[in-house]
């Protein structure tokens, strides 16, 4: 007990050190004073899985502060507006255009003389787009590019340049570093990589990409701010990232280890038909003389001498014995129970709830594969619904058998509950942060999606508590595998739609998307593992279903 309770200190003190660690490098990376009098202003489509926590350290390591818009259809009116009224709180600012926004970003970077440097990173124009009076000379702020080697990227920079790309080669420090060429007034620079098959996925590898990154942060130092010397912020950056993961991961399956299983759910109401289900009634037997009243009584009673009693009391000798006789069942003409029990009458509403999940499945998993073809990022939305909607199904298809559980006494664990909740709250606090740190604040933006988000969430918290009040009675206590929210029967089915949805991704070329549903998928099993190993401590079945919920809702 003593070796346990140490293991479980050790692991509370690494989740803290983590929750301080990354508390204090948010902070940190938040707390710049602008001494450079800049401000980068970046716009990054919604399609693309931006790092916006890495870019915003980037910039705040070389003293520049940032603004980061995210989000499809931003039109070049709405970009005018925004740069203008940063520009009314800094003395310049560095334009940041990713993809489709790189057009409007060479045209404002003619018209608006605060710009001082113009940075774009993948640029994707359209064949009819008109560069109009693009040149060395215009626009007269700096230009830099990094991109893969693309046909689009190469010819904005020889358009900018003057130089070509296609028979002149450019530098690298080495093999595996990016190509580099610099106009010979050092006012056009171009960094850019191999390219990758699919070119949907090469603009959000290049965003993500720590090498990507240090160029970019190399180039703010060289060229924006005109310094000497080497970046280390991205260096620093995801070292930070990883290290507090692995802690987090460590001091997670340390904790858990400690653990103990599952306890035996102690029925009171032991006279349910389904504990007489499968005894059978003997008969008066002419060598003993038994009557025939006698057999029948001691079919139907309840006694130390009942062959299930006996089972149950050596299965767990502290089950609490009723005393007196059971009450009567009804019974047939040749002594069988009338009907079916309570389990066999849901153990076949499980078969039929399993046939409804597929069909449903199968529904959500072609409306996210339309929206695949679409390229619309909805179609993880969709299956986040579709996983609201399986779990509040089942719920209330078998809601009806929440009313044979009112008598239930549960015997809980609640040694060491005090440190449980720190854990648990702890845990919850690192997974938070880590989000915001790998990912950006994309989830805490207050739109619709938001609230839909927290809706659903709630809807989620509501399943998962009557689920497992079903699973611990029906499977658990009364000695039946018949778990809805954990079997892998229910668990197959719920993940039939993102494997659809992945196949379907990669058959037509959409790499990307399926990387976004194996993400999402990897996402939830996770959060169903933490649920499990926290349902497992003290208390932990409230602190498991509102981590998952909320873990649930940080997917959006």
């Amino acid at each position: 007990m003593k070796k346990t309770r140490k293991l479980r200190i050790v692991s509370v003190i690494l989740l803290a050190l983590v929750f301080l660690g990354v508390t204090l490098d948010l902070l940190i990376s938040g707390s710049d004073d602008n001494a450079s009098g800049r401000v980068a202003v970046c716009f990054i489509p919604e399609d693309r899985m931006f790092p916006q926590m890495d870019f915003r350290q980037l910039f705040s390591s070389e003293d520049i502060a940032s603004y980061f818009v995210v989000g499809d259809e931003v039109s070049y009116e709405d970009m005018k507006e925004i740069l203008k009224e940063q520009l009314s709180r800094h003395d310049s600012a560095v334009l940041v255009c990713e993809g489709e926004y790189s057009a409007n970003g060479l045209k404002l970077s003619r018209e608006e003389s605060g710009i001082t440097d113009l940075i774009l990173i993948s640029p994707n124009l359209d064949i009819q787009t008109d560069l109009g009076e693009i040149g060395t000379t215009v626009p007269s702020c700096r230009v830099g590019i990094f991109s893969t080697s693309r046909h689009t990227s190469d010819v904005i920079y020889e358009r900018l340049s003057g130089e070509d790309t296609s028979f002149t080669r450019g530098t690298r420090s080495d093999s595996n570093a990016p190509e580099l060429f610099i106009s010979a007034d050092a006012r056009r620079y171009y960094a850019r990589t191999d390219n990758w098959k699919d070119s949907s996925v090469a603009p959000s590898l290049l965003l993500n990409s720590p090498i990507m990154q240090t160029y970019l942060s190399n180039y703010c130092r060289n060229y924006v701010l005109e310094k000497d010397g080497i970046s280390r912020a991205p260096l620093g950056i995801w070292a930070i990232k990883l290290l507090s993961t692995v802690i987090l991961l460590v001091a997670f399956f340390l904790y858990a280890a400690t653990l103990p299983k599952h306890k035996k759910i102690v029925v009171a109401e032991e006279e349910d038909s389904d504990s007489l289900e499968n005894a059978p009634v003997p008969s008066a037997s002419p060598s003993l003389g038994a009557p025939a009243t006698m057999a029948h009584s001691a079919a139907a009673g309840v006694g130390a001498s009942s062959p299930e009693a006996s089972l149950r009391e050596e299965a767990d000798p502290d089950l609490p014995r009723k005393e007196g006789p059971r009450k009567e069942l009804p019974r047939n003409r040749k002594g069988e129970l009338r009907g079916r029990s309570i389990t066999q009458r849901y153990r076949s509403a499980c078969a039929h709830l399993l046939a409804l999940q597929l069909f449903l499945g199968l529904f959500f998993a072609v409306a996210s594969c339309f929206l695949v073809v679409k390229k619309s990022p909805f179609h993880k939305t969709v299956l986040l619904v579709w996983m609201c909607l399986s779990l509040l199904s089942s719920a209330f298809y078998l809601l009806g058998f929440l009313r044979h559980m009112r008598d239930r006494k549960v015997r809980k664990n609640r040694s060491m509950w005090p440190l449980h909740l720190v854990f648990t709250i702890l845990l919850a606090a690192d997974i938070f942060l880590l989000q915001l740190l790998w990912k950006g604040n994309g989830f805490l933006k207050l739109n619709l999606l938001l609230l839909v988000a927290i809706l659903l969430s709630v809807m989620v918290m509501a399943a998962i508590v009557m689920l497992q009040l079903t699973d611990e009675y029906y499977g658990r206590s009364q000695g039946n595998d018949l778990a809805v929210l954990d079997s892998v029967k229910f668990s197959a089915i719920r993940f039939v739609p993102m494997v659809i949805v992945f196949f379907f991704s990669v058959i037509i070329g959409r790499e990307i998307y399926a990387v976004r549903v194996i993400i999402l998928l990897l996402s939830l099993i996770g959060a169903s593992y933490l649920r499990r190993v926290v349902k497992k401590g003290a208390l932990g079945d409230l602190f498991s279903v509102i981590l998952y919920a909320c873990l649930y809702w940080m997917m959006f």
